[in-house]
C-alpha cells in the first residue's frame, strides 16, 4: 500500500518542522512489539509530504528517526547511480526497454518487488531475469511512477537490507 503524509507548519510540531529532511519518516505503530516501527519514506520538501510503500495496515504519524537501529539501511544511491535506474521506456528500440537493478559486485539481490502507486504489487522480478517490461498482464501500463522494494546483502554483512524508492515509466 502506497500512503502520503503531509504536514502544514502552522499545525505540526516544530521539531519536525526543524528536522534535518532526511531525517523525517513515516512510522506505524506497532501493537504487537508496543513500539513504533519506521516505514522510512521519500521527502517532496517542495510540497511537506513523505510518501512510503508500507505493508500493514494501522495508526501512521510522522516521525523524526533519531535511532539508526530503527530504520532499513539505505543502499549509498549516490555512489552507484546505475544500481537502481530512474526510467524505463519500453518501446523496443534496444535502450532502457527494461527496468532492473544492475547490482555491484560485492551486493547480492534477494527480491525485487514492483508496485503502481496504489500499492498494486504489479511484477516480482527474479534477480537475475530480464527485468520489467511495462506491462501487467500482458497490457501496457501507462506513463507514470512506480514503487520498488529491493532486498539484498552486502559481500561480508549477513544483514538483509531493503530499499525503497521509484523510477518514470515513459512510453
Amino acid at each position: 500500500m502506497f500512503l502520503s503524509i503531509g504536514w502544514d507548519s502552522n499545525t505540526t510540531q516544530a521539531e519536525i518542522i526543524a528536522a534535518a529532511p532526511e531525517n523525517i519518516h513515516i512510522a506505524r505503530w506497532d501493537a504487537t512489539a508496543s513500539q513504533w516501527a519506521d516505514q522510512v519514506g521519500l521527502l517532496d520538501a517542495t510540497n511537506n509530504r513523505v510518501s512510503a510503500l508500507v505493508g500493514n495496515y494501522g495508526v501512521f504519524t510522522l516521525a523524526i528517526k533519531t535511532d539508526p537501529t530503527v530504520t532499513t539501511i539505505p543502499f549509498p544511491v549516490n555512489d552507484e547511480p546505475d544500481v537502481f535506474p530512474l526510467f524505463v521506456t519500453p518501446n523496443q528500440d534496444g535502450f532502457n526497454d527494461t527496468w532492473n537493478v544492475n547490482p555491484t559486485s560485492d551486493m547480492t539481490v534477494n527480491s525485487i518487488l514492483i508496485f503502481d502507486r496504489y500499492g498494486k504489487l504489479l511484477k516480482q522480478l527474479a534477480p537475475n531475469g530480464n527485468g520489467w517490461d511495462g506491462t501487467f498482464n500482458d497490457n501496457p501500463m501507462p506513463t507514470n511512477d512506480y514503487w520498488y522494494t529491493v532486498q539484498y546483502t552486502i559481500s561480508g554483512d549477513s544483514n538483509v537490507r531493503e530499499y525503497k524508492s521509484h523510477f518514470t515509466l515513459k512510453r
